[in-house]
Parts: structure tokens; C-alpha cells; sequence
């Protein structure tokens, strides 16, 4: 009984933390849109490859996206 009890906390974390990320990815994509269209139009999104571009045109974000990635930790 207990080990369920656990396995049952278990995934309720691992559900918050996760609704927690996709929050904050969600942030970081509506503040950084109009960067990326203007810096990084011609990448594919995958892999990482938008935010390897935003990081490499971090001094031409604007400060909405640069405070959103700060937050998701994309440094």
C-alpha cells in the first residue's frame, strides 16, 4: 500500500513539474516569436536549433525574450 501511495506522489510531481516547463516554454515562445521571425526565421525548429540562434543574436533581443529564456534557463 505505501509503495503505491509513493508511486502515486511520485507522479504527481513529476506531472507538476512537467506542466510547470511547459509553461514557461510557452512564455518564452510568445515573448521571443517576433525575435525569432526577425533573427531566426530560416532555422527549423528542432533539436535546439531556434534557441542555439536566439542565444547567438542575444544581444539583439528584445528584453521580454531575453528575460523569458533567463527564466526557462536557456543561457
Amino acid at each position: 500500500m505505501r509503495a503505491i501511495v509513493a508511486a502515486t506522489c511520485l507522479i504527481a510531481v513529476l506531472m507538476l513539474s512537467l506542466s510547470l516547463a511547459m509553461a514557461q516554454d510557452g512564455a518564452a515562445r510568445k515573448a521571443c516569436e517576433p525575435d525569432y521571425r526577425r533573427l531566426c526565421s530560416g532555422v527549423m525548429p528542432g533539436g535546439g536549433r531556434v534557441l542555439k540562434c536566439l542565444n547567438e543574436h542575444r544581444d539583439a533581443l528584445s528584453e521580454p525574450c531575453r528575460q523569458a529564456l533567463d527564466a526557462r534557463g536557456a543561457k
